[in-house]
């Protein structure tokens, strides 16, 4: 009778301890699956935002593409950066500026001060396009120059 009793107190003990661990793997499972929960809203918000700047880079370059070159906006912005740009050394953030001095402010062109469309760019598209051809007018000449060895194979002069 005694060796019955120790047979139903161990038996008891182990059905808790049973108990213990399913209910800690319950609690794992639920933790997994909050995560996975989590990381499913955030991929699919990361998914989002990354189409919604897709779509706002190509709005931005063909917006950029649409401006000529003889445009009266762009014309003096072409010509101001020309003049900013060294004739040797790397092109600098500092070179790129269109108006020196300007207050910086959310919503404004940094090279301009010109309000801009896209919230989220720092330069309205006549400064995007006038940096571009001033940048392809600096490496057409150190190309011609011989003082480029290398160009990124991704790199197209017609960017």
């Amino acid at each position: 009778m005694a060796a019955r009793r120790e047979t139903l107190a161990t038996r008891s003990a182990a059905e808790r301890a049973a108990e213990r661990v399913t209910q800690r793997k319950a609690k794992e499972a639920l933790k997994q699956e909050e995560a996975r929960t989590k990381f499913e809203r955030a991929t699919s918000y990361h998914k989002q935002e990354s189409a919604a700047q897709i779509k706002r880079s190509e709005r931005i370059a063909a917006t950029v593409q649409q401006i000529p070159d003889d445009d009266p906006l762009l014309v003096p912005r072409l010509e101001v950066l020309r003049r900013q740009i060294p004739e040797d050394g790397p092109i600098t953030p500092e070179h790129c500026m269109v108006v020196q001095g300007i207050e910086v402010r959310e919503g404004f062109c940094i090279s301009c001060g010109a309000a801009l469309d896209e919230p989220a760019v720092v330069r309205c598209p006549y400064c995007i396009k006038a940096y571009r051809m001033v940048y392809q007018e600096q490496l057409r000449e150190a190309i011609r120059r011989e003082q480029i060895v290398y160009v990124d194979a991704d790199f197209t002069l017609d960017d």
